[in-house]
């Protein structure tokens, strides 16, 4: 549409007075319109190609192929004018594959007035403006989250490299190879340690956030047995909860059963759940409960500790979100990037809490992937993890 209510129309019939009759009902309905004609569908074809219109009526019924022809040879040639077919045949089968083809209306030419022409022209375009405003909003939005996640994927590789050098230089220094240390000197430098691998961590969950933003997150199903894999992680967050004072348990009747995941993402959703559960849990026990029913197991993680409100529960799978109450510090990037793994392994995590209650943590996972299958990879699709 050029101004207000003018548009470039294209008529496509191959009778010069059915194209008479509908430049006379656009001038009898108002319509400032500039006409182009065709006759057949070559040239229909070779037009729709070659200019831009707001709008085609095309006539079913041409020489060289009926109009559907047209319609599917503009469409696989990218071009997306909203078509309005002119049919004289009342067949509703007709009228289902008009549509099916990617029709925007269509008109019996037999019942043919300038109302039911203006109508269905504007209706048309209007449609076909707010599709190409919605698919214009989901480009831009696709290309500024490819470019965060390039800008996030160099950053992190660019800061690994200096980080993982600190943490070396580091551990050579509290090991005594450059010399004896003051204590003064040793506590200072073991709290710069736990800095540097502070850092570390969140370059990671921001690689991490990144590749599922990318979609090149790669999982690699094989048979897992969730007790074991719990096992395997109290020993890496005993030291942890024996700081805090936190007894860790875990009850798993019933789930006996191996599942086809990816142990590795499974480590790294349980591990963040374990970890925020003893960071936030006072002291009190951990419980890990493992469950399965009709194609599903669930791992819950549940705390004792003082609960999240219900206004802050949605916002703890946010991006970069710190509670107020979370006095732990932490990089924000956990609980999402867990979310979105268990999305990735087809399943779901789900959280429940209130204050002075404490909080539980739900892994539910499918006991076998949804596509591929033991030892083979699949990678996520970037649409499929965008999350509300």
């Amino acid at each position: 549409m050029r101004t207000e209510e003018q548009y470039r129309v294209l008529i496509v019939d191959d009778d010069g007075v059915d194209r008479m009759a509908v430049r006379r009902a656009l001038r009898a309905a108002g319509v400032r319109a500039e006409v182009r004609e065709a006759e057949d569908v070559h040239s229909a074809l070779g037009v729709l190609r070659e200019e831009p219109f707001d709008c085609v009526f095309l006539d079913y019924n041409l020489p060289g192929g009926d109009g559907l022809r047209v319609l599917r040879g503009a469409r696989e040639s990218g071009v997306d004018t909203p078509v309005v077919m002119l049919t004289g045949n009342e067949d509703a089968q007709t009228a289902v594959e008009l549509m099916k083809a990617g029709a925007a209306d269509y008109l019996s030419k037999n019942a043919l007035t300038p109302e039911k022409l203006e109508r269905s022209l504007r209706a048309a375009v209007r449609v076909h403006q707010a599709e190409r405003h919605a698919r214009e909003a989901q480009e831009e939005r696709e290309a500024a989250l490819a470019a965060r996640s390039r800008f996030y994927a160099a950053m992190s590789h660019e800061l690994r490299t200096p980080i993982n050098a600190i943490l070396g230089y580091n551990d050579l220094l509290l090991a005594g190879v450059y010399g004896p240390m003051s204590p003064q000197q040793t506590d200072g430098l073991e709290r710069s340690q736990r800095a540097a691998r502070h850092l570390l961590d969140l370059v990671n969950d921001v690689l991490d956030l990144s590749k599922l933003e990318a979609g090149k997150m790669e999982i690699v199903p094989e048979a897992v047995s969730l007790p074991e894999l719990v096992e395997d992680l109290f020993v890496t967050v005993r030291p942890l909860a024996e700081e805090r004072g936190a007894e860790l348990r875990m009850e798993a009747e019933g789930c006996g059963e191996p599942v086809v995941t990816d142990p590795r993402r499974v480590r790294q959703i349980v591990l963040n759940l374990l970890s925020n559960a003893i960071k936030f849990g006072e002291g009190k026990p951990v419980d890990v409960r493992c469950a399965a029913d009709e194609g599903w197991t669930r791992v819950e993680v549940v705390d004792r500790g003082s609960g999240i409100r219900a206004e802050d529960l949605p916002r703890i799978f946010d991006e970069f979100v710190q509670l107020p109450s979370a006095s732990t510090g932490g990089t924000g990037l956990g609980l999402p990037i867990s979310r979105r793994l268990a999305e990735l392994l087809g399943g779901r995590l789900e959280a429940e809490s209130a204050p002075g209650a404490g909080s539980t943590f739900r892994l539910v996972l499918p006991r076998a992937p949804a596509e591929g299958g033991p030892g083979g990879a699949v990678q996520a699709s970037p649409s499929s993890l965008v999350m509300s």
